[in-house]
C-alpha cells in the first residue's frame, strides 16, 4: 500500500515491479490526478497555462496498479496494518510506504482575503494564472528558489514584481552567499524588486479590496494578487497517532524503514520522498530531510528494493538491508537566462568558497564540511560542474 500519488508514489510502484515483487499495489492520494510533473509549476505552466495530461507523468499499462484518486488517508493502524480513509473506508496492507510528501505553508489572515494563491499543484497555478494579467503588481512572499522561480515568470509575462523575503539576499540559504548575490542581479535586471530582511506577519485586505502584506518592521506591502513561496508543511496528520518518529519529516533508517517513537524500527513500514529523513553521509551519517527533485525517485527505489527483497525471503531481505544507500541530491532552477545546477548538499556545509568564475553571473560555488566536498552549485559552466559534483559523487561511491 502507497500512500500518496506523486512521482514518489509512483516511482515506488515501478520500482517494485522492477524488482520483481508480484503482488498486489494500491496507491491512495487525496488530488484527483494521476502523478504529474511539478517543477513546471512554477515556470512553463504559469508562464503559459497548461493542462495536467501534459504534466502527468507515463505510466506503463503493464504497471498493474489500482489508483484511489481524491481520497485522504485520515489515520493509520501500524500495529493492526490498517489505514482509514475520509469516507470511512478501511484499507489493510502487507508493507506500507508513506509518500504524502509537504504542502505549501500559508501566512495568517486576518479575515477572508482574495488574490492570495500558493504555488504546491497543478490546481493552485490553474487558479493564479487565470488571475495573472500584465500589468499587475504582483507581491511574491518568500525569497527562496520557489519564490524566485515564481518572480522571473510573472516578470516574463509583463507584471510588476515586488519580492519579499526573512534573509539578506534571496535564495541565500540555498545558494550561499555568493551565488545568491550574483543571480539577485540577474532579476534587478530584469526589473524585480526585493524587500528583503522583511518579517512577514500576514496577508489582510486594504482598501479597494486588494490583498496586502504585512510586516512587523516596515509599511504593508499593497498588491494586485500575493504568491505565498514561504514554505512548507508535511503531510503527516494520518500519522499523528501513530507510533512514528518525526522531528523533521518522518524518520527512517538507511534502508527508509521508519523509525518508532518507542524505539526500533518498522520493518513493513517506509517512507519516501520529502517526507523522509534519513541517514546520509554527506552530513557525517546523520539524518537529514532533502526536498531535492532526484530525491523522491532514489528513496523509492531503496524502498522498494527492500520490500520486493523481503517478499521474496529472509535471505534475500538481509542481503538488500546491508547495502549501503548513499544518493547525490540534485536540483536545477531556471531564473531568466540563468540555470542554475546544484549537488551534493549545499545547505550542510560550514564554509564555502568561489571555485570558478566565468561570464557575468555564471560562477560556481564549492561548499564544505569537515574539509569535504559537501555541495557544489553553479550559474550556467555546466562542464566544470560536471567535474565537480563527479568528485562528491565518487567520494560517497567510496564510502558507501
Amino acid at each position: 500500500m502507497i500512500v500518496g500519488a506523486s512521482i514518489g508514489g509512483l516511482r515506488t510502484a515501478e520500482s517494485l515491479r522492477r524488482f520483481g515483487y508480484d503482488g498486489r499495489i494500491t496507491v491512495i492520494g487525496d488530488e484527483p490526478h494521476r502523478p504529474y510533473m511539478r517543477p513546471p509549476l512554477s515556470k512553463a505552466a504559469l508562464l503559459n497555462g497548461v493542462e495536467q495530461t501534459e504534466l502527468a507523468l507515463p505510466i506503463d499499462a503493464s504497471l498493474d496498479v489500482e489508483w484511489v484518486l481524491g481520497t485522504r488517508i485520515t489515520s493509520v493502524d501500524l500495529d493492526g496494518q490498517r489505514l482509514l480513509d475520509e469516507h470511512g473506508d478501511i484499507h489493510e496492507y502487507r508493507h506500507l510506504v508513506a509518500a504524502t510528501g509537504v504542502r505549501a505553508r500559508r501566512i495568517a489572515r486576518r479575515s477572508a482575503v482574495d488574490g492570495v494563491f500558493s504555488i504546491r499543484t497543478l490546481d493552485d497555478v490553474t487558479a493564479l494564472t487565470a488571475r495573472l494579467r500584465p500589468g499587475q503588481h504582483i507581491a511574491v512572499a518568500g525569497a527562496g528558489v520557489l519564490g524566485c522561480e515564481v518572480a522571473a515568470t510573472a516578470r516574463s509575462r509583463g507584471c510588476e514584481v515586488t519580492v519579499a523575503g526573512s534573509e539578506a539576499l534571496p535564495m541565500q540559504r540555498a545558494l550561499g552567499t555568493g551565488l545568491a548575490r550574483r543571480l539577485s542581479e540577474v532579476h534587478v535586471a530584469h526589473g524585480t524588486r526585493f524587500a528583503m530582511g522583511a518579517r512577514i506577519s500576514h496577508v489582510e485586505t486594504e482598501g479597494g479590496g486588494r490583498p496586502a502584506l504585512h510586516f512587523a518592521d516596515r509599511e504593508p506591502l499593497v498588491a494586485d494578487l500575493v504568491v505565498e513561496a514561504v514554505g512548507s508543511r508535511f503531510n503527516t496528520e494520518w500519522l499523528a497517532d501513530a507510533d512514528a518518529a518525526m522531528p523533521h519529516g518522518v524518520r527512517t533508517d538507511s534502508s527508509m524503514r521508519v523509525h518508532r517513537r518507542s524505539g526500533g524500527t518498522w520493518t513493513n513500514v517506509y517512507a519516501v520522498g520529502d517526507l523522509a529523513s534519513f541517514p546520509t553521509l554527506l552530513v557525517d551519517g546523520d539524518h537529514a530531510n532533502v526536498q531535492h527533485w532526484n530525491i523522491p525517485t532514489e528513496t523509492a527505489r531503496r524502498a522498494a528494493q527492500v520490500i520486493a527483497a523481503a517478499h521474496a525471503g529472509p535471505d534475500q531481505e538481509e542481503q538488500a538491508v546491508a547495502a549501503r544507500f548513499a544518493p547525490l541530491p540534485s536540483f536545477w532552477t531556471d531564473q531568466h537566462e540563468a540555470r542554475v545546477m546544484s549537488y551534493g548538499l549545499p545547505a550542510a556545509a560550514t564554509s564555502s568558497e568561489l571555485l570558478e568564475s566565468g561570464d557575468g553571473p555564471e560562477a560556481i560555488y564549492g561548499f564544505f564540511r569537515s574539509g569535504q566536498l559537501t555541495g557544489v552549485c553553479g550559474i550556467g559552466m555546466r562542464g566544470k560542474l560536471a567535474g565537480y559534483r563527479n568528485q562528491i559523487a565518487d567520494r560517497l561511491k567510496a564510502a558507501s
